[in-house]
């Protein structure tokens, strides 16, 4: 039976999000288990990020420092290249539980609930129809990787998330890449907001602020890129074509979505979302064909991001 997000738990998202949308890449045998989580130290600030006005292009300022605000879940997305399917989320934590995980097979028109093994989720993965997988923590915050070969009805889970990409629960000092654990490149004190995956050695990151590091060697260096201010998901189509969403301004009643050509380089404003005012995430099936959701509705863009429909 098809059915929206709890009402109970749309009330939990603001105008900010942490995010992680990310297309499904093939994943290796998971090997003993990696689940070393360190935390920031506790005089670091444990903040959800401002809301500040979109980047006009690569000259915007530095990040600024986060101020005080209520804490805020992840909102996921992942759609396969291969058929509809579809999977967003959720994250909740794993310490009160709370991920709710959707699963829709006609491209985001339609959802239906179905079961998470896990309390928190990190990412979620839709491979097919049938097969998925997601990355989520146990209820002592420990890695585990979930796989499922029935559409979601049933789901196996390991102890170790080697050969997946992944973000850690908030205020850890690390992300996850395929070969373990390695520091985050965002400064100290801001969150790692997102993630987006393109292979095994190319990621990007998108720190609280807005900024967006680059890795081409599985997390061993990255490389500062430009910024999206105030944006809260990130997703790239190639290693050079990506997306950033971000609150809207003045012009734009809702989120405004900009694009990168040269791997983050610079970024230009690209179109407008209107009416996607709550937390959102973004999935891109090739550099022209994109979702964005929120908690409740998605939207679709054939034309890189200029213009959306409402599914």
């Amino acid at each position: 039976m098809e059915r929206r997000l709890p009402a109970s738990v749309l009330g939990l998202l603001t105008l900010t999000v942490l995010v992680a949308a990310l297309v499904g890449f093939a994943v290796r045998t998971p090997a003993p288990p990696d689940e070393t989580v360190n935390q920031r130290s506790s005089s670091a600030p444990s903040v959800a990020p401002a809301t500040p006005a979109p980047s006009s292009g690569a000259s915007s300022p530095a990040p600024s420092s986060p101020s005080a605000a209520a804490p805020v879940e992840r909102v996921l997305l992942s759609v396969t290249t291969r058929t509809g399917a579809t999977l967003r989320a959720l994250a909740g934590d794993c310490e009160s539980g709370g991920a709710v995980l959707e699963r829709s097979l006609d491209g985001g028109q339609n959802w239906a609930t179905v079961p998470t093994p896990l309390p928190g989720l990190l990412r979620v993965t839709a491979l097919s129809a049938t097969e998925a997988w997601l990355v989520g923590t146990d209820k002592d915050c420990n890695a585990r990787f979930s796989r499922s070969t029935d559409g979601g009805r049933t789901w196996k889970t390991k102890t170790a998330t080697t050969g997946a990409w992944h973000l850690l629960p908030l205020n850890a000092t690390q992300l996850h890449a395929p070969r373990g654990n390695v520091d985050s490149p965002c400064a100290e004190g801001l969150e790692t907001i997102d993630l987006a995956v393109t292979d095994d050695a190319a990621a990007a990151v998108l720190c609280q602020g807005g900024r967006v590091q680059v890795t081409r060697d599985s997390g061993a260096t990255w490389t500062k890129e430009g910024v999206v201010a105030g944006a809260s998901a990130l997703a790239f189509a190639d290693v050079s074509v990506g997306f950033a969403a971000s609150p809207g301004g003045v012009s734009c009643n809702g989120t405004l979505v900009s694009q990168t050509l040269n791997r983050g380089a610079t970024w230009r404003e690209r179109g407008c979302v209107e009416g996607a005012v709550d937390g959102v995430a973004l999935a891109f099936l090739s550099k022209n064909v994109g979702l964005l959701t929120t908690a409740q509705d998605t939207w679709r863009t054939t034309d890189a991001g200029r213009t959306w429909a409402s599914l």
